[in-house]
């Protein structure tokens, strides 16, 4: 009996020591992911979910036109983020129209880790960009803190553009490739279309995305059937190595 209470705890402490070597070392702090469309004076917006969407369209009176975004995205699996995102805008006279697509978190690193950021980036507008504020861009920084306009202050780790066209269009594949070490980070992807001027015509930006992180340890860490396993086994060891001692 004692033997087998004895074999018991050993089973639980092995088990319980192999589950702790699987933590992930990417926790998510905040989720900040939103999509927002602005049509004359109609607003729309939509927060930290996997799927936005937000439409606007003018009021009566205020000129015919409409802003679309949308963000489907995930990042269930922390080491293993994915998204695509698109904005909109179509006038047909005088008004101001914005869309916008955010992909955003901040997220704390443990122990160290490789990252790989692949980007597919489209810009198109059809009137000139004028003072619209267009953008298609993907930043990765330290996080230090935020402005009174909420606006990351530390210092960048990789930032990717895409040229924003005055008129016609433009991509880009973007990537990138490092190690974050222990500490924390923000991430902002966005791509964003709008329109201030009386002409007539469409703007839009669309992206897509994969953002992976491994171990920067140099070995590989053992798949969870492959530690129960081991961890069985050496139970067993130690279950039958008393077992013998209690009957010599």
């Amino acid at each position: 009996m004692k033997g087998s209470v004895t074999c018991a705890i050993t089973v639980t402490i092995v088990l319980a020591t192999a589950g702790v070597a699987f933590a992930d070392p990417i926790t998510i702090t905040v989720d900040r992911r939103s999509v927002g469309a602005i049509a004359g004076s109609s607003l729309t917006q939509a927060r930290a979910n996997d799927t936005l969407v937000a439409t606007a369209t003018a009021p009566v009176g205020q000129g015919p036109g409409a802003a679309t975004a949308a963000l489907a995205s995930s990042y269930s699996d922390p080491m293993h983020w994915v998204g695509a995102g698109s904005a909109s805008i179509s006038t047909n006279g005088w008004g101001a129209y914005s869309g916008v697509s955010l992909f955003e978190a901040d997220f704390s690193v443990t122990s160290p880790v490789s990252y790989t950021f692949d980007g597919t980036f489209v810009a198109s507008r059809s009137v000139p960009r004028g003072n619209s504020s267009d953008g298609l861009f993907a930043v990765l920084s330290v996080d230090t803190g935020r402005d009174e306009d909420g606006e990351e202050t530390g210092p960048s780790v990789f930032a990717l553009y895409n040229p924003m066209p005055d008129i016609g269009s433009s991509s880009s594949n973007r990537s990138a490739t490092g190690l974050l070490t222990p500490g924390k980070y923000a991430f902002l992807l966005l791509g964003s279309a709008s329109h201030i001027f009386p002409e007539s015509g469409t703007a839009s930006s669309a992206f897509a995305f994969t953002f992976d992180f491994s171990p920067a340890d140099a070995a590989p860490t053992p798949e969870p059937a492959s530690l129960l396993l081991l961890g069985t086994a050496l139970a067993g060891v130690v279950c039958r190595s008393r077992r013998r001692s209690m009957h010599v």
